[in-house]
């Protein structure tokens, strides 16, 4: 064996729990490379380390530490496009420490489930005990193929306002795509609507509550094969990475192409047609043969059974309709929302590709009504979840006006886009603060504090109360 270091691996402390389970903790990240007997020795000679999917090793209380998730140096290079290894290492470590692993030994083979680490040891309010928990994670897909839409839906919509009823046609395709036995039993998505409104996230929370992973995927990145650029192939490898290299799960995981109006026709330019074009066969579910890495072994990826949807603002379609109703029309944003087969195509999308999605979604520009949803009920509200944080982490109350909300409000619907707007106005208005109250904590962390804001607050971040 040549020790080439070409592997970086995370190193993870095991504690059992009870018999045959563990919490495995990530302690490092650390170069080396693995033996005929799949051994992970590190680069300093420091470690000699077992899998963590061996049961011997889990089970044997003298091996403290473990390994798991090596990928090789070449793969993290192309991922993340950067040669600085330290950078690479540290990105990796970063990414999966967010995770505890929890380990358990069943029928002689291990089975390894992931758990958020903000999540761990959460105490939930007593109306959460109603709520739907995640049904499933990466490594159990067979239970996938029960899904119960009605708790996917309510978990959706405790995040994703004012789009119930795409929300509900959305799980119910989703929980019918996981039940299919047939490849010609799956179904398309195209979403389309304005920035912010909602379309991104729906998958994402999707994705959380089935613990599936979702990749997404810039479609402005995306050429033709043989132009300069990424084509179809790239998009799956990073399926494959984002499932940890198990092709069972990348198989069946969430592929959302964003910003698929990017593609569209535009005059004599013949990227823009080959790349729909090239989208065909995956869509309809095919075959692909291709190496992770340059001149690296192939693997094959069967998109047969993978959930695919594209996302697209598609905003001249709404302008163009607004503007043929004119605004005397009584009902302009219903008509304006309803859009064909034929839109897209007078857009510039090939008719072969419309017509290969087999759902079309329309998502509603948020309101002021919708954001102000959004910021004081949504389970993924920026505010709510830095006033939880706060309260949490460093025993300090935030409190916050009428006048604070309004504003907060106004400054959103100025941006134009929609519910993503409210993180970044969260993140501009609270670094003031964030830094008075890690000063503030550090100094005594035993004392409780209050955080008073109100409207000049968000024109001005360093005016608050303490």
């Amino acid at each position: 064996m040549i020790e080439d270091f070409q592997t970086v691996a995370i190193i993870y402390k095991k504690v059992k729990v009870k018999q045959d389970n563990y919490v495995l903790i990530p302690t490092e990240v650390s170069r080396g490379y693995i033996d005929s007997n799949d051994l992970f020795i590190t680069e300093n000679k420091e470690h000699c380390l077992s899998p963590v999917t061996s049961v011997d090793i889990l089970r044997d209380e003298s091996n403290e530490l473990v390994y798991a998730y090596p990928i090789l140096i070449d793969e993290l290079e192309e991922i993340h496009e950067e040669k600085d290894d330290t950078k690479l290492m540290f990105n990796y470590f970063m990414t999966l420490s967010k995770n505890l692993v929890l380990a358990r030994v069943q029928n002689g083979e291990v089975t390894l489930n992931v758990e958020a680490l903000k999540d761990v040891g959460q105490i939930k309010s007593p109306s959460a005990k109603e709520a739907p928990s995640v049904i499933t994670k990466k490594n159990e897909l067979s239970r996938l193929t029960h899904i119960d839409n009605f708790a996917l839906e309510q978990y959706v919509k405790e995040r994703v306002f004012d789009a119930d009823d795409i929300i509900e046609d959305i799980c119910t395709t989703i929980a019918m795509n996981y039940s299919a036995t047939n490849a010609k039993e799956m179904k398309t998505m195209l979403s389309i609507g304005p920035t912010g409104s909602g379309k991104t996230m729906t998958y994402q929370v999707i994705a959380e509550y089935l613990g599936v992973p979702l990749t997404i995927y810039d479609c402005n990145s995306l050429t033709s094969a043989g132009y300069v650029g990424k084509d179809i192939e790239d998009a799956l490898r990073e399926v494959y990475l984002n499932s940890e290299r198990k092709i069972d799960i990348a198989q069946k995981s969430i592929l959302v192409f964003d910003e698929v109006d990017k593609l569209a026709e535009r005059g004599s330019d013949v990227k823009d047609v080959t790349v729909q074009q090239a989208m065909l066969k995956l869509l309809e579910g095919f075959k692909y043969r291709f190496p992770i890495v340059k001149n690296g072994p192939e693997i094959a990826f069967d998109t047969s059974f993978m959930t695919v949807a594209c996302l697209g603002a598609f905003s001249s379609i709404f302008e163009q309709k607004r503007h043929t109703l004119g605004f005397n029309a009584q009902s302009v944003e219903e008509v304006k929302y309803n859009v064909t087969d034929e839109d897209l195509i007078s857009y510039g999308m090939i008719r072969e590709l419309v017509g290969r999605w087999k759902h079309l979604f329309v998502y509603k520009a948020q309101t002021p009504e919708s954001l102000r949803r959004i910021l004081l009920e949504s389970k993924w509200s920026p505010l709510l979840m830095q006033q939880e944080r706060y309260l949490r982490q460093f025993n300090t109350e935030l409190i916050w006006d009428d006048s604070f909300i309004d504003a907060y409000i106004e400054e959103a619907t100025k941006s134009k886009a929609g519910g993503r707007s409210l993180s970044k106005i969260s993140a501009n208005t609270f670094i003031k603060i964030d830094r008075e109250v890690l000063r503030a904590h550090n100094a005594n962390p035993n004392v409780k504090k209050k955080i008073l804001v109100n409207h000049e607050t968000i024109y001005d971040n360093r005016k608050f109360q303490v």
